[in-house]
C-alpha cells in the first residue's frame, strides 16, 4: 500500500487488509514514482481511495 497517511494509520488499514507491505507519508510525487518502478518490474496493483 502505498498512502500520503500517517505510519501508524498505514500499519493499522495494512493489518486490516491482510497486507504485507507499505509506505507512509508519500507525496503524489513519490506515489507515481513508486508505481513507475513496479511497473517496470512487472507488477500489478490496483487503486483505491478518494480520488
Amino acid at each position: 500500500m502505498i498512502t500520503g497517511d500517517s505510519q501508524a494509520a498505514a500499519s493499522a488499514v495494512t493489518g486490516e487488509l491482510y497486507l504485507t507491505r507499505y509506505r507512509a507519508k508519500c507525496l503524489p510525487g513519490d506515489k507515481a514514482a513508486v508505481i513507475r518502478e513496479l511497473r517496470t518490474q512487472g507488477r500489478v496493483m490496483t487503486i483505491g481511495g478518494r480520488h
